[in-house]
């Protein structure tokens, strides 16, 4: 008499480990998932320091590229996400601000009072303008375009 490896039930068997098919496939699908998981993160090590940086400007260029041609497609996967997932958006906010309660006044008191000039300080665009704050305590900063602002956030 033999213990199954997967259930521990007692069987009668010379030749197997499994006291019937199921466990058999159990027991190979937990194996195969663990090779996966370690396969995976070899090879994203991998990726990271290697392929990542020597090709980050292409995949960067490549990303954009698919979101301009599917606009309408990732617009519609995040109105089906916010509505899945209704309340998630809030528990982020409630996290953020009980993490970093001063940026959340500051962000508050920029939106509300209006700080912002008609244009870009760098590149004086006038489209899609958004405050950067120098000092959140005493709320200073100036308006930067999303472009010059995430280049200043890059460095």
């Amino acid at each position: 008499m033999k213990n199954c490896v997967v259930c521990n039930k007692e069987f009668d068997s010379k030749r197997t480990k499994y006291c019937s098919p199921n466990c058999c496939w159990k027991f190979h699908r937990e194996k195969r998932k663990e090779y996966n998981q370690e396969y995976q993160k070899k090879y994203q090590k991998i990726y990271n320091q290697t392929y990542y940086p020597e090709h980050k400007e292409l995949l960067i260029q490549k990303s954009n590229q698919y979101r301009k041609q599917n606009k309408e497609k990732i617009n519609l996967y995040w109105r089906k996400w916010r509505k899945t997932h209704k309340g998630q958006k809030n528990i982020y906010a409630l996290k953020h601000k009980i993490k970093y309660p001063i940026k959340h006044k500051a962000r508050i008191y920029a939106n509300r009072h209006k700080q912002r000039s008609s244009k870009c300080s760098k590149c004086e665009a006038t489209e899609d303008l958004h405050f950067h704050h120098t000092n959140y305590e005493k709320n200073e900063g100036f308006t930067l375009c999303r472009e010059c602002h995430w280049k200043i956030h890059k460095k």
